[in-house]
């Protein structure tokens, strides 16, 4: 394996880091903002009269990520986030906003 410098990373230090850091990550995923953002994506596109297919194509991504998103499978890039609420029409803020 080669970093970006193409120096070779020794395989157990790969290990180990994804051991020590990959733990992490799961204290910086939110459920609640997940349930946000996916409430949201649905909301605006059914108001908008929109498919996940169409949505999909309009932002040039699988159809898969919206149907996982929307079924709180997964957490969405901020990209993604962005790309959705223009590809909507709406500020990427309404996809962030709880309004329940």
């Amino acid at each position: 394996m080669l970093n970006r410098k193409g120096m070779a990373f020794k395989p157990y230090l790969v290990k180990f880091f994804i051991f020590c850091f990959a733990p992490m990550a799961k204290h910086f995923i939110s459920p609640e903002a997940i349930e946000i953002v996916s409430r949201n994506v649905r909301k605006y596109r059914t108001d908008k009269g929109v498919s996940m297919e169409t949505l999909a194509d309009l932002i040039g991504i699988e159809y898969t990520v919206i149907a996982r998103l929307e079924t709180k499978k997964s957490n969405p890039s901020i990209s993604v986030v962005y790309a959705i609420a223009k590809a909507l029409d709406i500020s990427p803020s309404l996809l962030l906003s709880d309004i329940a």
